[in-house]
Order: C-alpha cells, then structure tokens, then sequence
C-alpha cells in the first residue's frame, strides 16, 4: 500500500500505519511476512508532538522457510520545521519513523530493512536504514539495495545506519560499471556496512 500526503501546514501528531502484516501459522499453508508500504509526506511547514511513521516488513508465520517482509520506504519532505519532540531511533525533532525489515524464521530468511529519506527541519538530505531486529547474519544476505535506473551517482548531506544493516548501490540501465557515492557524513551505532 502506499500513502502520500501533501499539505502547506501539517500539525502531525498522530499514526501512519503502512506496515506489512505478520505471516499466518497453522496449518500447512504458515505464510511468510507482507512487505511494509511506502509512505510520502510534503509540507510547507511541520509541527506537531509524538507522531509516528511506520513501514516495517511482517514477520515471519512460524514455520521453516518462511520470511520476513522487506522493509517499506518513507519520504519526509518540508519547507521548514517546528515539531517539538525527539522520537525513534534516529533522535531527529520529527515523527518517529521506521522502515525496519521484518524477522524470519532463521537468520538466512529476514527481510531486508527499507529507507527513511528525510530532508525537512535541520535534517536535510538524510538517508536512515534501521535493522530493527534483525540478525548481523541476515543482514549480509539481505542487504538494503538503492536500485534506481539510469542513476550513476548518489550524493547525501548524512546516512545514518544503526542495528545491523548493510546498505548497497545496484543501480541498472547504466552504460557504466561505476558508480559514484559522496557523503558529507556517515553515523550510526558501529554494526552496520556500507
């Protein structure tokens, strides 16, 4: 599912809710996790307290084999920002906002962790992967891919990477081999990998 928002003035302080449900179990038919939504807000001005923004993959039905949803994707764009608490993870005043992966059955099996793109406030062309919880071992076998056509450079004023994530550029349709990543700045919480 996918949501976009555009508004002059938004007071957030509620839930946008695009997580992907959790697989079924029981029976013979356990289901694996549903992939989280997307999510695309742009507003003039932002302000508001304690909101969130969820597009976490689903976990995992119980059984063997059976996967985690891939994280969804968030846009957070504004003009300018008064919102007047710290949320999440990312420790940014705006709404908490995550995209995590959803957990499989075993390491191999976790969905990968989706993006939070937000340049709105003092957080301005900023790139967040959270892994949630999602294993070390998963997160090398599912990394988070940008896969964009035709796109041969990504440039980013901060990526924030915490809880075991790896972060990839796979771009495709390029007539070269080489792509070009400039970061003005790279944080997180020493478990991750670009």
């Amino acid at each position: 599912a996918a949501l976009k928002i555009t508004a002059g003035d938004l007071v957030y302080d509620g839930t946008i809710d695009m997580d992907g449900h959790a697989g079924t179990q029981g029976g013979a038919w356990d289901q694996s996790g549903a992939a989280g939504g997307s999510v695309w807000v742009t507003a003039g001005t932002l302000s508001g307290t304690g909101g969130t923004i969820g597009a976490d993959g689903g976990r995992h039905g119980h059984r063997w084999g059976d996967t985690g949803g891939g994280g969804g994707r968030i846009a957070l764009y504004c003009d300018s920002s008064t919102y007047a608490s710290t949320n999440g993870v990312h420790g940014w005043e705006l709404p908490a906002m995550t995209a995590r992966g959803g957990q499989g059955s075993s390491d191999s099996w976790d969905g990968s962790a989706g993006t939070v793109y937000v340049d709105c406030g003092d957080s301005r062309n900023t790139l967040l992967i959270d892994g949630g919880s999602i294993s070390a071992a998963g997160a090398v076998e599912r990394p988070t891919l940008l896969v964009d056509s035709n796109m041969t450079s990504y440039s980013f004023n901060e990526v924030k990477m915490v809880r075991n994530t790896w972060l990839a550029f796979a771009p495709y349709d390029t007539s070269t081999s080489t792509v070009t990543v400039s970061l003005a700045n790279a944080s997180g919480d020493a478990t991750s990998t670009l």
